[in-house]
C-alpha cells in the first residue's frame, strides 16, 4: 500500500492563468456534489485534554473507522470546535495496535474536536467511507493543506493540493497539478465547492495555501513556498499573500515593501538567526499562527531530512522573521528509533484548546511498519521547549 507522503510541496505543477478580482474567483468555481459526511462514525473521547500527551493519547486511539492520517492541520471553528485536517488516511479496525482487515486508504479526512471528543468526518457513509474532498478526475485526488473559518459562521475555506498519479517509485508516484480552494458549509462540514485560484499557484509560482492565519485587520494571510527544480532540494523562498477573510475583495501579494495586486511582484520573506545574521529560513512549508500580538512561523528546516522543529517570530504577518531562541530557533526534536524505517515531516504549532501551544508533526514508515503498528503513521504531539512567551518575543 502506497502511503509514503511528505508535506514538502515539491510542486512540478501546471500553473493556471487569471486575474485577481473576486468575480473571477467565483466564476472559476467548480461546484461539486456535497460529500456526505460520515458522521455516524463513533467519536473518541478522552478523560482530559490539558497537555500535549493528552492530545497524543487521543490521536493514538485508532479504529474502528479513522485509524491514522498525516498532516493534522487545525482550524478553529466559530462555535468552539476544531477541524483537524488529514491527508492520506487509513480506515478500518485496529487490534492491539495492529491493522486488521478490512483496511482502506482514503486521500483526505478530518477529526472534529468538540471539547474532549474527536469525531471522524469523511465522505461516503459510515459503512463505506470515501475522501472528504471528492476526487476531481480519475487518477487525481486532493490533499488538504490549511484554511480558515469565515467569521459569518457559515463556511470554512480550505486550500487543497490537486494531485495526479504519475510513474515513479512506490509512494512517490505523484505530482502536484495546482492549489485550489474548497469551501465547506457550517456546521455540517459538507464540501460545497472547489475553486481554481485566480492566479498561478504551484510550479513556477509559490504554492500558496500551505498555511493560513487570520489577522485582526480582517485579512486572511496565506503562506506558500516556491520549489526549485530537482529532488529534495531547498525551496527558493517563503511567500505570503492576503485576501479579505470574507472573500469580499481581491488578492494582494507581499513584494518586499508593500502589498501589490500583481502576483508576479511577490518577493520572498526575509529570515534572520537569533543574532540577526542572515538565515535561509526553512526549506519546507512555513506554518504561521498568531502568537500574542505577533506571529509565529514554524517548520522543520529540511522537513524529512532533519530532526528539528524550528520557530521564527515576526511582529507583522509578512515578517521579517527572526529565530525565537539562541539555538537557532529549535523548539522541538523529532526523533525516530535507530535502525527503523520511520521518518518525520510537517512540523507546526497548534494552539490546542486546554493545552495551549503544542508542536505537531507527522511520522511515517515502510508499508510493513505502518501495518504492524498503527501508531507509526500519523500525528505526533509534543510540548515545545525553549519557546519564549509572546511578551518576551514582542519585547525583542
Amino acid at each position: 500500500m502506497r502511503v509514503l507522503r511528505v508535506h514538502s510541496r515539491r510542486a512540478r505543477a501546471t500553473t493556471i492563468a487569471g486575474t485577481i478580482v473576486l468575480a473571477l474567483v467565483l466564476g472559476a468555481c467548480a461546484t461539486v456534489a456535497p460529500a456526505p459526511a460520515a458522521n455516524a462514525n463513533p467519536a473518541t473521547c478522552v478523560a482530559r485534554l490539558t497537555s500535549a500527551a493528552d492530545y497524543q493519547r487521543a490521536f493514538d486511539t485508532r479504529g474502528p473507522v479513522w485509524s491514522g492520517g498525516d498532516g493534522a492541520a487545525a482550524i478553529p471553528l466559530p462555535d468552539g470546535r476544531v477541524l483537524w485536517l488529514f491527508g492520506d488516511t487509513f480506515t478500518g479496525p485496529v487490534v492491539a495496535n495492529r491493522r486488521v482487515p478490512p483496511t482502506r486508504l482514503v486521500r483526505s479526512s478530518a477529526l472534529v474536536q468538540t471539547g474532549r471528543c474527536f469525531q471522524p468526518t469523511m465522505g461516503g457513509t459510515a459503512a463505506n467511507v470515501a475522501d472528504l474532498f471528492p476526487s476531481p478526475e480519475p487518477g487525481e485526488w486532493y490533499w488538504p493543506a490549511h484554511g480558515w473559518a469565515d467569521a459569518s459562521g457559515r463556511s470554512v475555506h480550505v486550500f487543497v493540493m490537486r494531485m495526479r498519479q504519475t510513474a515513479g517509485l512506490p509512494g512517490w508516484d505523484w505530482t502536484t497539478v495546482d492549489m485550489r480552494l474548497a469551501t465547506l458549509s457550517l456546521p455540517d462540514l459538507r464540501v460545497q465547492s472547489i475553486s481554481a485560484l485566480p492566479f498561478p499557484a504551484g510550479g513556477d509560482a509559490p504554492a500558496y495555501g500551505s498555511s493560513v492565519a487570520v489577522g485582526d485587520d480582517g485579512f486572511a494571510y496565506v503562506y506558500g513556498e516556491l520549489s526549485v527544480p530537482g529532488w529534495l532540494l531547498p525551496q527558493a523562498g517563503q511567500y505570503v499573500a492576503r485576501v479579505p477573510a470574507d472573500l469580499s475583495g481581491g488578492w494582494q501579494f507581499w513584494d518586499g515593501s508593500e502589498w501589490s495586486a500583481d502576483p508576479s511582484a511577490a518577493t520572498p520573506m526575509t529570515f534572520t538567526a537569533a543574532d540577526l545574521s542572515p538565515d535561509a529560513g526553512p526549506s519546507s512549508s512555513l506554518n504561521v499562527v498568531r502568537y500574542g500580538s505577533g506571529w509565529l512561523g514554524v517548520a522543520k528546516r529540511w522537513d524529512m531530512l532533519s530532526g528539528d522543529v524550528t520557530a521564527w517570530y515576526a511582529s507583522t504577518p509578512e515578517g521579517p522573521w527572526r529565530a525565537v531562541n539562541d539555538d537557532d530557533g529549535t523548539i522541538a526534536l523529532t526523533p525516530v528509533p535507530a535502525g527503523s524505517t520511520e521518518f518525520t515531516y510537517g512540523g507546526h504549532v497548534v494552539d490546542a484548546p486546554g493545552a495551549g501551544p503544542v508542536v505537531v508533526y507527522s511520522v511515517n514508515g515502510s508499508d510493513a511498519t505502518v501495518m504492524s503498528d498503527a501508531r507509526v503513521y500519523g500525528p505526533r504531539v509534543v510540548a515545545p521547549s525553549a519557546l519564549p512567551s509572546p511578551d518576551e518575543l514582542a519585547a525583542g
